[in-house]
């Protein structure tokens, strides 16, 4: 495991998560697949939920949360 920053430009906002992954973008798909796809577990609902938070938070935002 290792740690990927991942960071929202438009808000100027950053979170650090724990990966397998080697990069922002890779890391982040494997967050957000999971929800959009239909089946998460309940740690990656709330992993999602943690980071968009952070990152963002507002429902209506059209940031792209990841930029």
């Amino acid at each position: 495991m290792r740690k990927i920053t991942l960071t929202n430009s438009f808000h100027d906002t950053e979170i650090t998560v724990l990966t397998e992954y080697d990069s922002e973008g890779e890391t982040w798909y494997h967050i957000h697949e999971p929800i959009f796809a239909g089946y998460p577990t309940p740690a990656q609902r709330a992993k999602y939920r943690r980071v968009r938070n952070a990152l963002c938070g507002s429902d209506d935002c059209t940031c792209g949360t990841v930029r």
